[in-house]
């Protein structure tokens, strides 16, 4: 942890002791491989880890505190982001582009997300 912060001094990145990861208004951190779902939010994402979740007992042991915490946006959040269901499919359907243009999704895997945006209530 000592060298990234380091790093991200030297590069004149700020960081905190509490959070060192640069994050997006919206809570989401930057970086990465960004999913249509990071790059065109409907909540926050935020890799925390999620101490609801956390087992107590090894024979309950699961992976879902590792996932983080995600938090919906309010109905004014949404509306502000996509004030019509056309902007979201639009919005979507470029980051699905954008990430199957980069070799992290195959076509079928982006056809079947565009298709989900589609039929989402988003927007509507």
């Amino acid at each position: 942890m000592s060298d990234l912060l380091a790093w991200r001094a030297a590069v004149g990145i700020q960081a905190s002791q509490s959070d060192p990861i640069v994050r997006d208004q919206y809570g989401i951190a930057k970086g990465g491989i960004r999913l249509p779902e990071v790059e065109v939010p409907t909540a926050t994402l935020d890799g925390r880890v999620n101490e609801v979740a956390k087992p107590s007992s090894p024979p309950t042991q699961n992976f879902c505190s590792l996932y983080g915490t995600t938090t919906i946006f309010d109905a004014a959040t949404m509306r502000t982001l996509y004030p019509t269901h056309d902007a979201f499919v639009s919005k979507f359907v470029k980051a699905v582009d954008g990430i199957t243009k980069q070799g992290f999704w195959l076509a079928p895997e982006g056809a079947e997300a565009k298709e989900a945006a589609r039929r989402s209530s988003i927007g509507r």
